[in-house]
């Protein structure tokens, strides 16, 4: 056989087996490739933003959703024409996914028909969304597959395709797009030392609401006392 048409037989085979990894065993339903279960450590790369409450979580979601915003207007500022320029539906979209973040545990991995049904768009318009997003680091997934309980009479376990794992991956983020990512630290730094200074100024108004409602509560309690000691009206005559 000749040099070629080895060469020509070793392509045709190796795609033959790309093609079925990419498969389920024994189904052909698709599996894409690099796809760990969902119990696998792998397939579950969550991070928590903040310290697990709801409010530190908005204050890293707003200040994210901010950045990319303001990324969005230098692109078009700069007349930035690459196939990741952004688009205003990816701010819809990635607020739709943000949205739908854990605060506690960051898990986040809804279906692509979810985030199209919250924000109000197309399937295929969140692929390319979160494509673009992706490319400037402000969000990354991982593809997720489970075993489908019903395989009777089938040769082994057989797989399907289930929703990613979406998360910030912060590294990321720092390395496609530094200025980015320390415009987010500031934001978030700002707004919790923010959030901070108005939770102490509260908590100092309620105890001090405390000591006026016990201020007045005991102006309450004289006066009732001082009634007391007045003696009733004589009846009237007549």
């Amino acid at each position: 056989m000749s040099t070629r048409g080895f060469g020509e037989l070793a392509t045709s085979l190796l795609t033959k087996v790309g093609k079925r990894k990419s498969y389920a065993d024994g189904t052909g339903d698709p599996v894409r490739a690099l796809s760990y279960d969902v119990d696998d450590r792998r397939a579950q790369p969550w991070v928590r933003l903040g310290d697990g409450s709801r409010k530190q979580l908005h204050v890293w979601r707003d200040s994210l959703l901010l950045t990319l915003k303001e990324l969005r207007q230098k692109q078009r500022y700069e007349g930035f024409r690459g196939w990741n320029r952004l688009q205003a539906n990816d701010l819809l979209i990635y607020e739709a996914l943000l949205a739908r973040m854990d605060a506690e545990t960051g898990k986040l991995y809804p279906e692509l028909v979810t985030i199209a049904a919250d924000a109000g768009l197309s399937k295929q318009t969140v692929i390319d969304a979160l494509k673009r997003i992706g490319s400037h680091g402000f969000i990354s997934w991982v593809r997720r597959s489970k075993v489908v309980p019903d395989n009777e009479g089938q040769a082994g376990p057989q797989r399907a395709q289930t929703s990613n794992a979406y998360f910030i991956d912060f590294r990321a983020l720092r390395a496609k797009c530094k200025q980015a990512w320390f415009r987010v630290k500031a934001l978030v730094s700002r707004r919790l030392k923010g959030l901070g200074a108005a939770i102490a100024k509260l908590a100092k108004d309620v105890t001090e609401g405390s000591e006026l409602a016990l201020a007045l509560s005991r102006v309450e309690r004289l006066v009732l006392e001082r009634e007391s000691n007045i003696p009733a009206l004589p009846p009237r005559r007549g």
